[in-house]
């Protein structure tokens, strides 16, 4: 399944991603990082040795038990303690002057081998080929080295689309490119992830090197959050880690939940929003009922945040206000606050919040919720929404507003497989909302939707869930979608695009 999804702008990544490699610099980061691992086992097994001793005390009882049937004197008479001690001879097996079997494979093995002077395994001879080279070591030519280059190659016109995926319980971060003019869609790499992942977030920024850059953090079931090189192929380990867990906290790992912490999350990070204008900042939000704000150049929990009194399962910061915050959760409420200050508003909603998003203008927002509402509020008007919108009768898993086509959003459940395009129209300060078209994009119980950031491709979105599949739809493929947003060009394919057997599983 695909838990969570993320476009990459164009442009953004390099052209040529490097295979990982193990510098000295490399080196001595993994170091530190081998210590804090070696630190973990230790605690995981002193519990672990505890939870054996029961085990090791009935072993032993089990086998005093067993020495007192051996000495009991009734049992002795019949022999049972040398039964198995019986001579070869006995049973014919054996006699002077008889070989076995296996000394005679050894004594022909031995003549062949001296008679075609052949090598044979456990042979002693130096193998050597030309000027001393190993003929069981081929090296790659440059042109093999040139064809894997090729193969990396990320164009300025393609989008990486991030996705989060979990198969057979295990979990890892795939890395798509999609091309636009060619249609394709294909995973470029992937990166295994320690547990379950919840969230994903771009970041244009390099924690190392303190500045642009091309990396992805993920929230999973974990307190602590990832952040990975996404120009780099075959990573052994992340860039950075946030809020890692002391000693004391990873031992009270599967103990009861820990107190909120101002330095760490002590439960799953549910979201993750990255600052638009100041991107070394990166918000998140947890189950332990906080917001955290990040500084990626120290890697430290600059602020911590008691916002809301249950799990905080959105955040997204202002997209023209560099220090105003959105934030959502399980207590039913959407909350706009200055971090600059401890000014903030609030809004009441019917359900648990499962997504919310800003409007391009920067005063407006929208907030999914369980019961499948979505909600228009204004940042000026506290007492009531902008619009109410029934988009599903079951929970509105995800959403986006797109930033370049006035008034198309798109929805998603996570108890159905369609996504709906609605289209928001304004007459005399009066909103209006139609739903233009719904699909099934063949990837399962849809979990998460989104616009492509860029432009040229404003009518595509991406998708995934339940199926496991990545997908990608050009929504002005749909005669109906065009004629509602008066998108003048034709020149639109209504395929939906996977990375293979699309035609297959459209037929199905």
């Amino acid at each position: 399944m695909i838990s969570a999804t993320k476009w990459v702008p164009r442009g953004y990544a390099t052209e040529f991603p490097v295979k990982y490699t193990m510098d000295d610099d490399e080196l001595e980061r993994l170091s530190e990082l081998a210590k804090l691992k070696i630190e973990e086992a230790k605690n995981e097994m002193e519990d672990i040795e505890d939870a054996t001793q029961e085990d090791v005390g009935a072993l032993e009882e089990k086998t005093k038990q067993d020495e007192e049937i051996d000495n009991d004197p009734e049992l002795k008479e019949f022999g049972f303690d040398t039964y198995d001690d019986e001579p070869d001879s006995k049973l014919g097996l054996e006699g002077d002057g008889m070989e076995t079997d296996d000394e005679d494979d050894e004594d022909e093995d031995k003549e062949e081998d001296d008679e075609s002077g052949e090598l044979t395994l456990g042979s002693k001879h130096k193998i050597e080929g030309k000027d001393g080279e190993d003929p069981y070591i081929s090296l790659p030519t440059q042109e093999d080295l040139d064809e894997e280059r090729e193969e990396l190659q990320i164009l300025p016109t393609d989008n990486l689309i991030l996705a989060t995926k979990t198969e057979d319980e295990i979990s890892h971060l795939e890395v798509y490119v999609y091309d636009a003019d060619e249609a394709n869609l294909y995973v470029h790499h992937d990166i295994m992830l320690p547990s379950f992942p919840l969230c994903v977030e771009w970041i244009n920024y390099n924690p190392r090197e303190q500045g642009p850059g091309n990396f992805a953090a993920i929230g999973t079931f974990e307190p602590e959050i990832e952040i990975w090189n996404l120009d780099v192929v075959d990573g052994v380990y992340p860039e950075l880690i946030l809020g890692e867990r002391d000693d004391k906290d990873k031992k009270k790992k599967k103990t009861k939940a820990s107190k909120i912490n101002a330095e760490r999350h002590t439960d799953a990070v549910l979201s993750l929003s990255s600052n638009p204008h100041h991107v070394n900042l990166l918000c998140s939000g947890s189950a332990d009922t906080t917001v955290k704000l990040w500084d990626l150049s120290n890697g430290k929990a600059a602020s911590s945040f008691t916002f809301h009194s249950d799990k905080v399962s959105a955040v997204q910061w202002n997209p023209v206000e560099g220090t105003v915050l959105l934030s959502g959760g399980y207590d039913k409420r959407a909350i706009v606050s200055d971090l600059r200050s401890e000014d903030k508003k609030e809004w009441k909603v019917d359900s648990d919040i499962e997504s919310m998003n800003w409007k391009p203008c920067g005063t407006q927002f929208l907030v999914g919720t369980d019961s499948g509402m979505l909600y228009n509020f204004d940042v000026r008007n506290e007492s009531k929404p902008v619009w109410t919108l029934q988009a599903h009768d079951s929970p509105l898993s995800s959403f986006d507003y797109n930033k370049y086509i006035d008034g198309a959003i798109v929805t998603s459940s996570a108890s159905t497989r369609e996504v709906k395009i609605w289209r928001e129209t304004k007459k005399d300060d009066k909103f209006s909302l139609s739903m233009v078209a719904n699909r099934d994009l063949s990837c399962g119980k849809v979990f998460s939707v989104g616009f492509n950031p860029d432009q040229a491709c404003a009518g595509t979105l991406c998708a995934g869930g339940h199926g496991g599949e990545l997908k990608v739809w050009d929504m002005f493929g749909t005669k109906a979608v065009r004629e509602a947003f008066d998108i003048k060009s034709s020149n639109h394919s209504n395929d939906v695009i996977g990375q293979a057997f699309d035609d297959e599983e459209e037929d199905e």
